[in-house]
Parts: structure tokens; C-alpha cells; sequence
């Protein structure tokens, strides 16, 4: 599958935060020091990890063992 299929299908509109994360964890991957999602995404040559994927984790660290507050 490509990144662009990937980034098209990687988080629903409708997603919880962290279904988002999850997504953005999934395309901003490392590729030699650099992120592949900034690189397919926005054609940006950004160091691993980049924001994205430093958000992503830290809201996956801080929301993943939490109770479901529905």
C-alpha cells in the first residue's frame, strides 16, 4: 500500500484522539533518520520523530490506560 493510501485511510473524521494518534503513529515512521509521513505527506524533509509523531505518542502515553468517560 502506498503512503498516500495510507495517509487517505490512516484516521476516520470521526475517530477518538486515540484513534487519531494511532493514525499518525502508523504513517510517521522512521525511514534513515527521516519521517516518511512529513515526507509523503507535505513533500518536508523533517528529522524522526517528528512533531506529529511526538504528539501522537505522548497522547497515546497519557489517554491509552485511561477508563472509557463515555
Amino acid at each position: 500500500m502506498s503512503l498516500a493510501m495510507r495517509l487517505q485511510d490512516a484516521a476516520p473524521a470521526d475517530g477518538t484522539i486515540l484513534d487519531r494518534a494511532a493514525a499518525v503513529l502508523a504513517v510517521h515512521t522512521d525511514d534513515n533518520g527521516m519521517c516518511a509521513g512529513c515526507l509523503g505527506a507535505w513533500a518536508r524533509l523533517a528529522p524522526s520523530p517528528c512533531e506529529q509523531r511526538r504528539w501522537a505518542a505522548s497522547v497515546v502515553e497519557r489517554y491509552a490506560n485511561r477508563p472509557n468517560q463515555d
